[in-house]
């Protein structure tokens, strides 16, 4: 440095290369969005699937589900059974394969883009992961995306 003026973007400079260093973006995810489309309805079946499919017994006569389902007739009845008998193969694998996505998603993404652990936003984040999975990827990505072509337009 050969003199002063030249301090502020070499220190501009040394805090670009830290930031990068550690892995950390430049951008900062400050807000939450809903799933829109079909990862809302992907986002409404496996919320659905997570509250009736953790017990098995749901899916039997006498249970509130196996009555509501065993209104739509036959099908419902043969749906009841079918839930049943695929209800241990299901519910495990997705709460499992879920679970990894939200430490993913920590690891990833929110502590990447600079979202303190544990505030609201992190919450709603990591639930959401939680329920759908890969759509909070994908919105993520997506407002990252946003955020970056902003960002570029700015300095042209």
């Amino acid at each position: 440095m050969s003199s002063y003026s030249e301090a502020r973007t070499r220190l501009a400079s040394l805090d670009a290369d830290a930031v990068s260093a550690l892995g950390i973006s430049p951008i900062t995810l400050k807000k939450y969005t809903w799933p829109k489309g079909s990862l809302a309805i992907i986002f409404t079946c496996t919320l659905l699937t997570l509250l009736t499919f953790p017990r098995r017994q749901n899916f039997q006569p006498g249970a509130n589900i196996h009555s509501l389902l065993s209104q739509f007739g036959d099908w419902g009845i043969a749906y009841s059974k079918f839930c049943y008998t695929i209800q241990p193969f299901l519910i495990y694998p997705l709460v499992g394969l879920h679970a990894f996505e939200v430490a993913y998603m920590e690891r990833s993404r929110l502590s990447r883009y600079n979202v303190p652990r544990f505030s609201g936003l992190w919450w709603k984040w990591v639930a959401s992961t939680f329920v759908e999975g890969w759509g909070a990827f994908v919105r993520v990505d997506g407002m990252v995306k946003e955020e970056e072509e902003k960002r570029a337009k700015a300095k042209h």
